[in-house]
């Protein structure tokens, strides 16, 4: 069950996310982006059902959120909860 986690840059390369923290508590991922340009963070549960912070459901093929890091300022963060395991 374990989540995918990218960026795919403006030039169409995709960067895998690299888990930095696994707790109990939850999964941080992390990608380094470009300041001040946008990028798509592609989002996938896998086998396992992924809730965005909004409470609606990710999609079983993954879903883009579009972000751009400021060169100032906070970065961009998403959020996203286990809601259960995808049945066939």
């Amino acid at each position: 069950m374990t989540p995918h986690v990218g960026v795919k840059t403006a030039a169409g390369a995709f960067l895998p996310g690299i888990l930095e923290v696994g707790a109990s508590a939850g999964l941080t991922y992390g990608v380094v982006v470009p300041f001040d340009v946008a990028v798509g963070v592609f989002v996938s549960g896998g086998s396992a059902q992924l809730n965005a912070s909004s409470g609606s459901a990710v999609a079983g093929g993954g879903e883009f959120s579009q972000i751009t890091v400021p060169s100032t300022g906070t970065p961009p963060s998403l959020t996203y909860t286990l809601a259960g395991v995808h049945t066939p």
